[in-house]
């Protein structure tokens, strides 16, 4: 039998979770948007299917990580210069 890696016994990863977390706040502003029925309207679904791609691929970009990581995560960058 073989043992479990770290990578194996963890599931999700950090950014993964991040787009997770991110993709939840974007979905729930369409909800409130006319978005679902134009969907709806236009049998949009292949239309749906590339923007659900895009958004993975952008929220999963290394500049919006590091630049939401600090929000997600409730840390806030040291930005304090030290003076010598």
């Amino acid at each position: 039998m073989r043992a479990q890696t770290t990578q194996e016994s963890h599931g999700f990863s950090r950014v993964e979770c991040q787009i997770y977390i991110l993709h939840g706040f974007i979905l729930k502003y369409l909800h409130e948007t006319p978005f679902p029925d134009f969907i709806m309207d236009v049998h949009g679904y292949p239309l749906l299917f590339a923007l659900s791609v895009a958004m993975m691929l952008i929220l999963g970009s290394k500049p919006v990580v590091r630049l939401l990581r600090p929000l997600l995560e409730w840390r806030w960058p040291n930005w304090r210069q030290t003076t010598t």
